[in-house]
């Protein structure tokens, strides 16, 4: 049973506040990374990452800096799309020293966002979260919805064409992608491993069949 997150901090009613203003500013452009992604208060990757977040042995404070970086990880595509993470973690260096976050804090925010790029491996648990409850989707019924919905994005950002031969890549590299990307708490693992499998299972068959 989904669980409805609210911000359970005074500094987290803060950043959600702030958060929702800056999501405001998104380029229409944009059909996959929306406010919703980010803010959806059942399945958003901020409501995921407090719910993995929760199932570890971490600190209070530690729980709440990985829900910071999570509403904070997608803000920097209000500024541009490519390598938008590093603009996220400027958009946090300016915010939250008014949501009274210490720059010790800040600074481990910046760089969770940071990981949070493609080409970004996770190096400690706040990172691990962070990456389980971004791309959690992966691992829920409505894969191939959210799929579809990157694609069309892709495509308007000019690095997909809306072509059948271009569609069959996608798939190839959704596929790839699902089969290279680890879930890495047990919450995550145990919550959407099953869900991935049958994932990669319809993708193959779409593959074989396409």
């Amino acid at each position: 049973m989904e669980i409805e997150f609210k911000p359970f901090t005074p500094r987290l009613q803060l950043v959600d506040a702030k958060t929702r203003e800056i999501l405001t500013g998104l380029p229409n452009n944009l059909f996959y990374h929306v406010t919703d992604h980010t803010l959806n208060p059942f399945i958003g990757v901020v409501a995921m990452a407090h719910n993995y977040a929760s199932l570890v042995d971490l600190p209070s404070e530690q729980r709440e800096l990985v829900v910071v970086s999570a509403y904070l990880h997608d803000t920097g595509y209000t500024i541009k799309y490519k390598n938008n993470e590093l603009e996220g973690s400027v958009i946090a260096g300016d915010i939250l020293p008014a949501c009274n976050f210490t720059k010790g804090e800040i600074a481990v925010v910046q760089k969770t966002i940071i990981s949070a790029g493609a080409k970004e491996k996770p190096r400690n648990m706040l990172e691990m979260i962070l990456s389980d409850a971004d791309h959690d989707n992966i691992g829920r019924a409505d894969f191939f919805e959210k799929n579809k919905l990157l694609f069309k994005e892709l495509c308007v950002h000019g690095i997909f064409d809306y072509t059948e031969e271009c569609k069959k890549e996608w798939l190839n590299q959704s596929l790839y992608f699902l089969c290279e990307t680890p879930f890495y708490t047990t919450g995550a693992n145990q919550l959407r491993g099953l869900g991935k499998l049958r994932n990669i299972r319809k993708l193959s068959y779409l593959l074989r069949n396409s």
